[in-house]
């Protein structure tokens, strides 16, 4: 608790009202499919098969697509915002989707492990009967078939700021505290593969991927950071596959 002026008191009153109802801030990011570095080219000569990456598929829980954000509680003496922010779909410039595909393919293509890497116009539904999904892989004029599903992709970061007033004849005193956490990122994929040929499924990973940051705001840019990092395991994980199973 600190002791201030009397003169100063109505003015810091209002300026650390207005801190402690302020919500943090986080700015629109881009979720650019951006090339990847060069040690992303993983096979040495590329496979003759080709690979059609379906749409992604988004299956996360609703407040990861609208977000959230801290709640604020504000009394005549005392204001308090506490709780955490999560991304939301809006924080990304474009449709987050197609970008999240493109990126995708793009890690992948780089890879050389497949000779030819294309994006299909329509999500393709992996819930489909056998005979039907068996069909519906073979008008695809590829090899090779993979489905992403995105099960989480968020990022989020905690607030707890709080004003704490005591105004009295005898002494006029405040205390404040804001403290703004990590930002934390975090997607969760499941890709599945499938033989067109066949029209069977003959690979499938849980995909993992984290970011962090300090920088207060930052919790949509960590979100697509672990994308990326995802991304990254998605792409090595196929290579291992393509490295045993697929013939030069």
């Amino acid at each position: 608790m600190r002791r201030i002026h009397r003169t100063h008191f109505l003015l810091l009153i209002a300026t650390m009202a207005t801190l402690a109802g302020c919500a943090v801030e986080a700015k629109q990011v881009a979720f650019q499919a951006e090339g990847p570095p060069e040690q992303s080219i993983l096979c040495e000569d590329a496979k003759q098969v080709t690979l059609a990456i379906a749409p992604i598929i988004d299956q996360r829980p609703v407040v990861e697509k609208e977000g959230e954000t801290a709640k604020g509680m504000y009394l005549l003496v005392y204001n308090q915002r506490s709780g955490r922010y999560v991304s939301a779909d809006k924080d990304f410039k474009g449709d987050i989707h197609k970008a999240m595909t493109s990126t995708i393919a793009r890690y992948i293509e780089k890879s050389n492990c497949f000779g030819d890497v294309k994006i299909l116009e329509k999500p393709l539904n992996a819930q489909l009967g056998q005979e039907d999904l068996t069909l519906l892989l073979a008008k695809q004029n590829v090899d090779y078939v993979l489905i992403p599903e995105l099960k989480h992709f968020f990022g989020e970061q905690s607030q707890n700021a709080n004003l704490l007033i005591v105004p009295a004849h005898f002494v006029n005193a405040v205390g404040w505290n804001n403290e703004i956490g990590k930002a934390i990122g975090y997607t969760e994929m499941l890709a599945t593969l499938y033989d067109t040929q066949v029209g069977h499924e003959v690979w499938r990973e849980k995909i993992l991927g984290n970011g962090q940051s300090v920088e207060e705001g930052a919790y949509p840019e960590v979100a697509r950071d672990s994308f990326i990092v995802a991304t990254k395991d998605l792409t090595h994980k196929l290579f291992n596959f393509a490295n045993r199973h697929l013939n030069s």
